[in-house]
């Protein structure tokens, strides 16, 4: 399946976040082979290189099934199953993961509805002294190794419309490397850990909302072609200073 860069949302609606704006952008473009690899997919995706992904757009997603997973198309901010209509839903992005087993509005999703958002990057803004303009940064594991956000779904399909997927990532509190540019950081999942988010018990799956380990992160600062979410190209993710290794922040 094809994942491009449409938002389907309308522009009036902003995205909510549920603990501070993080993880605004990200990401992906690994091979397509490597997806297949790394996810454990029945077939080699259809997908295009995605430099700035942002809210709202659509994005990749890894559901569960009985036996296996499944590779579908999902928009980027969680429809909730009391908001009335599409158009006018405000979705959300974000969830703190040390909440999610509280609120009402992902308790559910948590127990039942996990889901993998495949990523090889995430960007993050670092306000600076005496300027109204913020630096962005550019954080991957390694140079930019395939990894997953951890994340919950929703289906949903409103008379006379088709079924709609819909997600949000979970965040945790930020790593050495992430905490001197946001306090917050994306979960980050190992490979090894994707079957147990997806198909384990929902205590061993909170046991995984953890930072992940600084010293295999790196960050480094990118031009400000990333700051506007309709640019999508290679020079988001140029850098622009000297990259920062995870072991060298801790």
């Amino acid at each position: 399946m094809k994942c491009d860069v449409r938002s389907d949302f309308s522009p009036r609606f902003r995205p909510r976040t549920a603990g501070g704006l993080m993880c605004g952008r990200f990401t992906l473009r690994s091979d397509p082979a490597k997806l297949v690899t790394v996810f454990g997919l029945p077939t080699v995706p259809e997908v295009i290189p995605r430099y700035n992904i942002a809210p709202t757009q659509n994005v990749a997603c890894v559901l569960p099934m009985e036996m296996s997973v499944r590779w579908v198309e999902s928009r980027w901010g969680l429809l909730l199953k009391w908001q009335s209509g599409l158009s006018g839903a405000r979705p959300v992005i974000n969830a703190r993961s040390e909440t999610v087993t509280q609120k009402p509005s992902f308790r559910s999703a948590f127990q039942s509805r996990r889901c993998l958002v495949p990523c090889d990057g995430f960007f993050e803004w670092q306000a600076l002294a005496g300027s109204s303009r913020k630096q962005p940064w550019l954080f991957t594991i390694g140079a930019g190794e395939l990894s997953a956000f951890a994340g919950l779904y929703e289906i949903r399909a409103d008379q006379g419309d088709p079924p709609v997927v819909s997600c949000c990532l979970l965040t945790t509190e930020a790593n050495s490397l992430v905490s001197p540019i946001h306090d917050r950081m994306p979960v980050l999942l190992k490979s090894c850990q994707h079957e147990e988010w997806l198909h384990g018990s929902p205590d061993s799956a909170l046991r995984l909302l953890r930072p992940y380990p600084a010293q295999f992160m790196r960050r480094v600062s990118v031009g400000s072609a990333v700051g506007n979410p309709r640019h999508e190209s290679p020079d988001c993710v140029v850098p622009v200073g000297t990259t920062v290794l995870g072991q060298d922040s801790a």
